[in-house]
C-alpha cells in the first residue's frame, strides 16, 4: 500500500554574509532538537550517533523516503527498497534504507542514526516479481512431473502390447536375442554399480549421475523385456500343459507383468537380488530358445544357459557390493538352479523351440504319410505306426524319444532323430507291436531330458 503524500518542508533561507549554511539552518516544525554548531567553530563528526528527533521517527515510521521530489511529495523508493528485501531475504534496518536529501534538506539525515549497509539500486515497482511468481511455475513443474510419472506406465504398457504385436518372431533372430541376454547381465551390472551407495549420497545427484541412472535401468528393462516377449511365444506351442509346465507358465507370466509395468520393474532391478533373479530368468529362457536357432542341440542348450546364469547371479552381486546374509543367498541362488534342473526340473520347461506340428497314429506309411489311422481298433492289428512331425530351427540337429505306454504303463522308448527346417515340420515315426492285447495306447515324444512335446493315441477292444 502506497503512504500518502505529505507536505513538502520548506526551502531553508539564504545564507547571509560571513555567515555559513550551519548557522541559518532552523530545525523542522515539530522538531524539538538543538541547532547545530556551527562548521567553523569545531568540526562535526558525521558518523557519531545523536538521538534520533520526533520528525525522524515519523518518517520512518511512515516507511518513506526523507526527500521530496520535485513535486514536493515524498518518493516511494524506500517501500520498494522494503519489497526487495522481502524478495531477496533480507532483514535489514528501517533506519539504513533513509537517505539523505539534496544539500538544503540535509538535516533530517543528520539527525538519524544511520547503519551501514549495501546500497540497494532502485527498481521500479513494476519490475520486482510477485512474491508467489516463482512458488506457481515450481507448482505448475511439478503438477506436469506427477502426470508424466502416472502415464508413462501405460504409455511403456502399450508400446510392449504393440511390440509383441508386431515384433519379428522368425528363427532368424535368435543371434540377436543371444546378445541381447548378454547384453543385459552388463546393464544390470551398470545398474547396480550407480546406485550403489556412496558418501556423496547426501549431496543431491548431479545430472549426468541422474542421467547414467535412469539409461541404465531403461535399457536393463527393455532387454529383459525382449528377451521375455520374444520367447513367449515358442514356449506355448512348444508346452504340452503338464503340471510342473502349467507352474512354469505361471511363473513365465508374472515375469512378463513385472518386466511390462515400469514402477513394478525399476523396484525390482533396483534390488540386487530380486533384479538379479528377474535378469536371470530372462536371460536363461531367451538363451535357451536362441541357441538352438544357432545350431546349438536343444539338451546342450539348457546345461550352457543353466551354466552361465548360476555363475552370473553371484558375479552381479558381489560386484554390486551385497553383503552378508544377501551375499550368501546369491551364491545359493546362482548353484541352486544348475542343480534344480538336474533333479528333474528340467521337466518343468517346455522344450522351446521345438515343437510337435502334427501326431497320429496307424499301421503303416506309405510315401513318408501315415496310412491307416485310426482312434479307435475294434480288432488288435499286429502292430502299431507313431508318426510325428515336429518343427526344428533351421540348422539344428537333435534327438528324441517316442515314448509308448499301454494303460499308463510305459512299454518302451524308441529313439528318432529330429532336422530343423522344415516350416511343415520333420517327419519322423516307430513301430510298436500290440498283438492281442487290447487297451489305450499311446505314443508321447520326449526330449531326451525328459521334456515333453505332447502326443496322440488309440484304443483297441470293442
Amino acid at each position: 500500500m502506497n503512504a500518502p503524500p505529505y507536505p513538502p518542508v520548506p526551502p531553508p533561507p539564504p545564507p547571509s554574509s560571513g555567515a555559513t549554511p550551519d548557522e541559518h539552518d532552523e530545525p523542522l516544525p515539530g522538531a524539538h532538537a538543538a541547532p547545530l554548531p556551527s562548521t567553523e567553530a569545531e568540526p562535526r563528526d558525521r558518523n557519531a550517533r545523536t538521538p534520533p528527533d520526533p520528525l525522524a521517527q515519523t518518517v520512518l515510521a511512515r516507511g518513506v523516503c526523507a526527500e521530496p521530489n520535485a513535486q514536493g511529495a515524498f518518493d516511494e523508493r524506500e517501500h520498494v527498497n522494503e519489497q526487495v528485501d522481502a524478495h531477496e531475504g533480507r532483514d535489514v534496518s528501517a533506519q539504513a534504507r533513509v537517505s539523505g536529501g539534496r544539500a538544503g534538506h540535509g538535516l533530517v539525515s543528520e539527525r538519524l542514526s544511520l547503519v551501514p549497509r549495501p546500497s540497494i539500486p532502485f527498481a521500479p515497482r513494476s519490475s520486482l516479481p510477485p512474491a508467489t511468481a516463482v512458488s506457481d511455475e515450481e507448482a505448475r513443474r511439478a503438477r506436469r512431473m506427477v502426470l508424466l510419472e502416472h502415464l508413462f506406465p501405460w504409455l511403456s504398457l502399450a508400446v510392449s502390447i504393440v511390440g509383441v504385436v508386431m515384433m519379428d518372431h522368425s528363427e532368424s533372430r535368435g543371434g540377436m536375442i543371444a546378445i541381447a541376454a548378454a547384453v543385459s547381465w552388463v546393464a544390470f551390472l551398470i545398474v547396480a554399480l550407480v546406485h550403489r551407495p556412496t558418501p556423496d549420497d547426501a549431496m543431491p545427484p548431479t545430472r549426468v549421475r541422474r542421467a547414467v541412472r535412469f539409461v541404465s535401468t531403461f535399457a536393463n528393462q527393455s532387454l529383459i523385456h525382449y528377451s521375455l516377449l520374444f520367447s513367449a511365444p515358442f514356449y506355448l506351442e512348444a508346452c504340452a500343459f503338464t503340471p510342473l509346465q502349467c507352474v512354469f507358465a505361471a511363473i513365465f507370466l508374472v515375469a512378463v507383468v513385472v518386466a511390462s509395468w515400469d514402477p513394478w520393474c525399476a523396484r525390482v532391478l533396483l534390488n540386487p537380488l530380486l533384479g538379479s533373479l528377474l535378469l536371470a530368468f530372462a536371460s536363461f529362457v531367451g538363451w535357451n530358445v536362441a541357441l538352438p536357432m544357432l545350431g546349438v542341440p536343444h539338451r546342450v542348450s539348457i546345461w550352457a544357459s543353466a551354466g552361465i546364469v548360476g555363475l552370473g547371479i553371484p558375479i552381479v552381486n558381489v560386484a554390486s557390493g551385497v553383503t552378508g546374509a544377501r551375499r550368501a543367498w546369491s551364491l545359493v541362488t546362482g548353484l541352486g538352479l544348475p542343480l534344480l534342473l538336474a533333479v528333474g526340473g528340467v521337466q518343468a520347461l517346455p522344450p522351446a523351440p521345438l515343437r510337435v506340428v502334427s501326431a497320429k497314429i496307424g499301421t503303416g506309411v506309405a510315401g513318408r504319410e501315415p496310412v491307416g489311422v485310426r482312434e479307435h481298433f475294434a480288432t488288435s492289428p499286429k502292430h502299431l505306426l507313431c508318426w510325428t512331425a515336429i518343427r526344428a530351427p533351421r540348422g539344428l540337429k537333435d534327438g528324441l524319444l517316442h515314448v509308448w505306454s499301454r494303460d499308463g504303463s510305459t512299454l518302451r522308448a524308441v529313439p528318432v532323430e529330429v532336422r530343423g527346417g522344415r516350416r511343415a515340420g520333420f517327419r519322423t515315426w516307430s513301430r510298436q507291436f500290440v498283438g492281442t492285447e487290447p487297451g489305450r495306447y499311446r505314443c508321447d515324444v520326449i526330449t531326451t531330458l525328459g521334456q515333453s512335446l505332447g502326443g496322440t493315441g488309440v484304443t483297441i477292444g470293442p
